[in-house]
């Protein structure tokens, strides 16, 4: 079996300890049980908009990859980590069409009266 965890980090992040983020959200006590707890069970972590924390977060991924060999990570950035054994796969914007009716339908998920206007 496969735990697999995601966090999505905001844009506004000036002030935000990665590590602790992590372990809060896999509800740990504090962030030096991260390394046991990804090298417990097989596990994915998932963190999208890294953009923002790159640094930050190759930093991290690097030392939980050197400790905890079995878990595997998907991050989601405009730019790489840079952390050996990266693979990056490029991804193409979404046709204007197709992203206006996704953002159109997740905000009408938020906000059922949710209708997007010509302004």
């Amino acid at each position: 079996m496969t735990d697999t965890v995601t966090l999505t980090f905001p844009a506004d992040n000036r002030n935000v300890s990665l590590a602790r983020t992590v372990a809060e959200t896999l509800r740990l006590a504090h962030e030096g049980m991260l390394v046991e707890r990804v090298a417990a069970v097989e596990t994915v972590l998932v963190l999208d908009n890294c953009e923002h924390l790159v640094d930050a977060v190759a930093e991290l991924t690097g030392q939980l990859l050197d400790a905890a060999p079995p878990l595997r990570v998907l991050a989601t950035s405009q730019r790489p980590l840079g952390l050996d054994g990266e693979a990056v796969h490029p991804l193409e914007p979404l046709p204007l069409e197709d992203a206006v009716a996704l953002f159109t339908g997740r905000a009408g998920r938020i906000r059922p009266k949710f209708a997007l206007d010509e302004g």
